[in-house]
């Protein structure tokens, strides 16, 4: 999973690329342009690490697709996402990292009596692996 979001980011910071270098016509403009691009993503990165705008208490869809076009932001949000799921502790009962019986827990509302619930599927093969 983490390959694959290190070659998305790749792949849309290379085209992100493309796109800013049609704006430039010299080779010390497009340094400068890329300076002043890398600059506002570390920015960006740095807002996005807070939460902004993707907890819910933001509730503003605009900004997460503005901040969803810029490439370093949803690779930020992956990075944190995955570095949250997987810490857990071995007092948890299921050791350190993402277990199969887990792995929709983020995706599910916790409940309203403050007990997050799981789901569990009923196919042979979760069971085999949930044991």
């Amino acid at each position: 999973l983490l390959f694959v979001v290190f070659f998305t980011f790749q792949n849309a910071m290379l085209a992100f690329a493309l796109l800013i270098s049609v704006f430039t016509k010299t080779s010390q403009g497009a340094t400068s342009l890329s300076f002043g691009i890398f600059i506002i993503g570390w920015i960006f990165q740095s807002t996005v690490l807070f939460g902004f705008p993707y907890q819910p208490q933001y509730k503003s869809d605009v900004l997460r697709v503005i901040f969803n076009l810029l490439p370093w932001n949803p690779f930020t949000k992956a990075i944190t996402d995955l570095g949250a799921a997987t810490m857990t502790l071995p007092s948890d009962g299921d050791g350190f990292g993402i277990t199969w019986r887990r792995r929709f827990a983020y995706c599910v509302p916790p409940s309203s009596s403050g007990i997050d619930t799981l789901p569990q599927s009923s196919s042979s093969h979760s069971m085999l692996v949930d044991s």
